[in-house]
C-alpha cells in the first residue's frame, strides 16, 4: 500500500498505521521517500493511517488520517469437462485447475445427495481419482478452501457409472436319443443369477426337468422325442447388464 501526504512547515513526520482492533503495525513501514509512505506484508483486512507532523519549537504539529483495506486474493477451480465414462469397476478420473490454491476437498455425492468417503484419492496435483463407485450417476465438488489471504472457490460435474456387461456362450449341443438326457454346457462372464427355459418346437415351455446344480451345466431329462430350444439367462443386477443365448 502506498500512501501519499503533503505537510505544510514540514518537522518530523510520525506514520502510525492500525488495524481494524485498534492494534498498531510497526513493521513494513518505509517512509524513505518524502511524501510518501509505503506499507509491504499487510494482510487482508481494515487499516487506519495517520500521518503526523510533530510539535517543534516554532511549529504546531498536525496529523491527517485515511481509511483502506486489504481484500482477499481471489481464487478459481474449472474442473477439465468432459469427464470421461467409466464401466463399472474402473475408477474415475478427474482433471481440475485451481488458481492461487489453498487447500483442495472433494465432495462426490450420488443422485441421493449421499456421501461418497471411501475410495476417494487426491493426492495428484490436479487430479482426483476415485475408486469402487457401484454404477450410477455422480457429482464431484472440487473446493479450493479459504485462507487468511484467499477467498475459497469451487466447481462441480456430473459424472456416470455403467453397469458392466456380461455375456453367456452355450457349446455346440449334441443330439440324443430317447430317453437320454440333454447336457449343454455354457460358461457366462460376469454371473450373477443364471435362467434356463427349454421350449419345445411350437414354443411350449417345457422347463421341468432342468438341473443346473453344477456349475456352466443344464442337464435336461424326460424330454420326449422332438426339436427344442434352449435359452441361458444372465440376469441384471445392480453391477451387471443382462445377457442371454440360444441353442437348437
Amino acid at each position: 500500500v502506498t500512501v501519499t501526504y503533503t505537510v505544510e512547515n514540514q518537522t518530523t513526520i510520525s506514520v502510525i498505521v492500525k488495524d481494524e482492533d485498534e492494534n498498531e503495525i510497526t513493521e513494513g513501514i518505509d517512509t524513505s521517500v518524502d511524501g510518501q509512505v509505503t506499507i509491504l506484508g499487510l494482510a487482508p483486512g481494515d487499516y487506519t493511517i495517520t500521518i503526523v507532523n510533530e510539535d517543534s519549537e516554532s511549529i504546531s504539529g498536525s496529523s491527517d488520517s485515511a481509511n483502506f483495506s486489504i481484500i482477499k486474493m481471489g481464487s478459481s477451480v474449472v474442473i477439465t469437462t468432459p469427464i470421461d465414462s467409466v464401466t463399472y469397476p474402473g475408477d474415475v478420473v478427474v482433471a481440475y485447475t485451481v488458481e492461487n490454491q489453498t487447500t483442495i476437498s472433494v465432495i462426490v455425492k450420488d443422485e441421493d445427495e449421499n456421501e461418497i468417503t471411501d475410495g476417494i484419492d487426491a493426492s495428484v496435483a490436479g487430479e482426483v481419482s476415485i475408486s469402487g463407485l457401484a454404477p450410477g450417476d455422480y457429482t464431484i465438488t472440487i473446493v479450493n478452501d479459504n485462507a487468511d489471504n484467499v477467498i475459497g472457490s469451487n466447481d462441480s460435474a456430473s459424472f456416470s457409472v455403467a453397469k458392466a456387461g456380461s455375456s453367456v456362450v452355450i457349446d455346440p449341443v449334441e443330439d440324443v436319443t430317447y430317453p437320454g438326457d440333454v447336457v449343454v454346457d455354457y460358461t457366462v462372464e460376469n454371473e450373477t443369477s443364471v435362467i434356463v427355459v427349454v421350449m419345445d418346437a411350437d414354443g411350449n415351455d417345457v422347463t421341468d426337468g432342468v438341473d443346473v446344480s453344477v456349475a456352466g451345466e443344464v442337464t435336461v431329462s424326460g424330454l420326449a422325442p422332438g426339436d427344442y430350444i434352449i435359452v441361458v439367462a444372465n440376469e441384471e443386477s445392480d453391477l451387471y447388464t443382462t445377457s442371454n443365448a440360444s441353442a437348437a
